[in-house]
Parts: structure tokens; C-alpha cells; sequence
């Protein structure tokens, strides 16, 4: 078979370059199996070509699998570690309650005019808490885009992120999943994930289960 060169561009991200890996070998794999048709997929006898054929194609399955495997990790340790960015507790504890502070503010915000509101506030003081506050909680939803960009310019955490949803997440894919999204980390419709900055027994996972235990004892007490 022809040796192919495997020349990786010198400015791409770790998800880029597993993603050109994938392409690389998707590409050496048809043309494998195209130079093979071409030498003994000419022959009469076929035996040797089939055997050659699987061996090629089951090498580049498992060599697929591997390379997607890791895109799939590095997407989510990628995500974990920029939603872990954007936790603005500081280290002291004036910092501390400014984030606390301004993730009880996202919080009440239940209508698109009041958080159009705390945008434009984190925007007119430069405020990074309340910022990334909003970002934690809406980022990575289609429809906070565009909330998401203009917040960029007030956090250098703010804009990786959301270099990398348009770039690699879903800001870049069209028609994606719906999903509820809470610290850059997505969750199924049935799943309550805590909110940074709030007390535990104020969590919507225990205040859910402190409503099933009530209507538990109320049947009871039928």
C-alpha cells in the first residue's frame, strides 16, 4: 500500500486535532480499500481480496472508535473545566459575597426583561461576578447567544467560553438536543442539578424530595 503523510497544521486545538485524526484515517481507509480493488480486486481468485478488505476495514473501524472516544472525553473535560472557570467565589470574602450575591440575583431574574437588566448592569460596571453568573446559568442555550457574546467583553473566562461553544458546541450545530443546561454541564429533563451559591437545604434536588416525602405522608394519612 502507499505510504500517506499525516501533516497536522500547526494552529489547531486538541479537538481540532483529533477530529483531523478522525478525517485522516476515514480518508487512508477509502483509500486503501481503493488501491486494493485496484491490484487484487483484479484477480480472479477473490479470497485474498476479501480477507485483505476485512482486515483494512475492521484496522480503521477500531482506530475510528478510538479516535471518537476521545474527542467525546476531551469535549467533556474541556466543558468541566471551563464551567469550573467561571466559579467566581474568590478568595476573600468580600469576593465570596459578591458571588453569592449576584447568583441570587441571576436567580430572581424570571423574565427576559430582568435579565436584560443585569446584562446591562454587568456591562455599565464591568462587573465579572454577575457576568459570569448569568453565563453559568444561560450559557451554552441557542437563544442566550447573543447574551453570551456581548458578556465576553466584561470576562477573558467569559470569552473562551464562548469561543468554545461557537466553535465546537452548540452554538456552532444546528437543530441541537434540548437540554436544561446549569454550569456548562448538560442534564436530562428528570434531573435537578444544584445552583452554585445556594444553601443545601435550599437545593432544587432536596426541596424536591422534601415535596415527594410531604405528599407521601398526606397519602398516608388518608
Amino acid at each position: 500500500m502507499t505510504e500517506q503523510k499525516y501533516n497536522v497544521p500547526d494552529d489547531l486545538d486538541e479537538l481540532d486535532r483529533l477530529n483531523y485524526s478522525l478525517s485522516f484515517v476515514q480518508k487512508m481507509h477509502a483509500d486503501s480499500l481503493r488501491e486494493l480493488q485496484e491490484t487484487e480486486g483484479k484477480l480472479l481468485d477473490k479470497s485474498a481480496y476479501h480477507a485483505r478488505r476485512k482486515l483494512i476495514t475492521e484496522a480503521h473501524e477500531e482506530a475510528s472508535k478510538r479516535i471518537a472516544k476521545r474527542i467525546e472525553e476531551t469535549q467533556a473535560t474541556t466543558r468541566r473545566d471551563l464551567a469550573l472557570s467561571l466559579r467566581y467565589e474568590g478568595n476573600t470574602e468580600t469576593e465570596r459575597a459578591s458571588w453569592a450575591q449576584a447568583v441570587r440575583m441571576v436567580e430572581d431574574a424570571n423574565t427576559i426583561e430582568k435579565q436584560e437588566a443585569l446584562v446591562h448592569r454587568a456591562l455599565r460596571w464591568g462587573d465579572k461576578a454577575l457576568a459570569r453568573a448569568l453565563v453559568f446559568k444561560f450559557g451554552g442555550q441557542p437563544e442566550y447567544k447573543a447574551m453570551h457574546e456581548v458578556l465576553s467583553s466584561v470576562d477573558d473566562r467569559i470569552k473562551a467560553t464562548f469561543d468554545y461553544e461557537r466553535k465546537h458546541g452548540t452554538y456552532k450545530k444546528k437543530g441541537a438536543d434540548r437540554q436544561i443546561w446549569a454550569g456548562w454541564q448538560t442534564y436530562g429533563k428528570g434531573e435537578l442539578p444544584d445552583i452554585p451559591g445556594r444553601p443545601a437545604h435550599l437545593q432544587p434536588g432536596y426541596l424536591r424530595e422534601q415535596r415527594i416525602q410531604r405528599l407521601a405522608q398526606l397519602k398516608q394519612g388518608k
